[in-house]
């Protein structure tokens, strides 16, 4: 049986922003209000407006449209290799001419698509985690609860977009993990294991597990370092996997 943390309607629950620093500074203590008194809404608009917003305001550049559309070609290369196929000239002029076509209005669909998917994916996870430790292991937390946690540990995931916005305006190029282990070793051969290996595994992902773990852990009185171990044992396989999928 698993101890779950009651509701407390007495709880003074801080503001969006002192609640978003508080998560960066001190998660466990402001987890211990949190998960007593859950708000989703404004937190996870918060995240969405930082990182849609960072996201838009690089796109909205002549240099981060150009940006944007070699990222998209050089994805379709690597997409093309990987099974085998080799598209015309043809084809790849045209593919070319429509992502230049689609360029221009990339500010405002980024920035749509956080305010959707980041919702969307708030929930599979939320009913991932609800169910493993609810189902599996007897926690009596409520869904709203878990969704809280995982809403409030987006906070750090926002601030890689913020570091990544940062890196593209400096190096005029996008990356998809900018803080990424594998820039700390550059002599690895590309396209090898544990170059794309390290290169999925990002500094902001690790803590932002970090953070998800101690939530966990405070919402159903748990070990947290127990949490974090077996989060990220998963995730190691499931990238290792990965690595080894693309390498070959």
């Amino acid at each position: 049986m698993t101890d779950t943390v009651a509701l407390d309607p007495e709880v003074q629950l801080p503001g969006v922003f002192a609640r978003a620093i508080g998560i960066i500074t001190s998660p466990k203590a402001m987890y211990e209000k949190i998960v007593q008194k859950p708000r989703v809404v404004g937190i996870l608009a918060l995240t969405a407006l930082v990182m849609g917003g960072s996201q838009s305001a690089f796109m909205a550049t002549e240099r981060g449209q150009q940006a944007m559309v070699d990222m998209q070609m050089q994805q379709s290369e690597k997409f093309n290799k990987m099974f085998g196929r080799e598209p015309s000239q043809e084809e790849t002029d045209a593919t070319y001419a429509r992502l230049q076509k689609m360029a221009p209005i990339a500010k405002y669909t980024v920035f749509l698509n956080f305010f959707i998917g980041l919702p969307i994916g708030l929930l599979i996870g939320s009913a991932i985690f609800w169910a493993v430790f609810n189902a599996a292991l007897g926690g009596t937390a409520s869904f709203r609860q878990v969704m809280t946690v995982l809403a409030h540990s987006s906070v750090i995931s926002s601030l890689t977009f913020i570091f990544g916005m940062i890196m593209a305006f400096a190096r005029g190029s996008i990356s998809t993990s900018p803080a990424n282990l594998g820039l700390l070793l550059p002599m690895l051969p590309e396209g090898s294991f544990f170059a794309n290996f390290l290169g999925v595994i990002d500094i902001f992902s690790i803590w932002g597990t970090i953070v998800t773990s101690i939530g966990l852990g405070v919402l159903y009185k748990r070990n947290s370092r127990n949490i974090a171990i077996t989060l990220f044992s998963i995730w190691f396989v499931i990238v290792a996997g990965y690595a080894y999928f693309v390498s070959r």
